[in-house]
């Protein structure tokens, strides 16, 4: 559907720069009668304009569609990140690495370590340097108190 779309967009457009076109040849030359400057103001109202609109309104619609499609990829990913994200500091006691969250998640090195620096700032993790130089982040996860 989204390429039938696409297609009576361009046509439409294209169709209305014709008309836009030739009415602006027939209305701008001198030597034209006034029945024929009349018939391309006709058709440039009756079919360049509205087939104009039908086409930008068209092409408006896609884009607004696939800015919708990719928020929702957005939204999607974060919450798989935030969800395996949750489950490896529940798992490890509040202790994560950025090798164990990019093979978790399956993203690179770099992406694990910048949405871990992004998340320990949001919830003011401490930092500890292992003996190969690799970041262990330690999140508190603070403790049940019983009343």
């Amino acid at each position: 559907m989204n390429l039938i779309n696409r297609i009576s967009a361009g046509i439409f457009i294209i169709f209305s720069l014709m008309v836009l076109t030739f009415a602006a040849i027939d209305l701008t030359d001198a030597e034209k009668s006034k029945e024929d400057k009349d018939g391309a103001l006709a058709a440039l109202i009756i079919f360049g304009i509205p087939s104009g609109i039908i086409g930008g309104a068209t092409a408006w619609n896609i884009v607004r569609d696939e800015k919708k499609k990719e928020e929702q990829v957005a939204t999607q990913e974060s919450d798989r990140l935030q969800s395996i994200f949750y489950l490896l500091l529940r798992n490890n006691n509040g202790f994560i690495t950025t090798l164990l969250f990019a093979m978790e998640a399956k993203i690179s090195p770099e992406d694990a370590k910048a949405y871990l620096d992004q998340k320990a700032k949001e919830f003011s993790a401490s930092f500890d340097v292992d003996d190969q130089g690799g970041i262990i982040y330690q999140f508190n996860l603070g403790t049940k108190k019983s009343f």
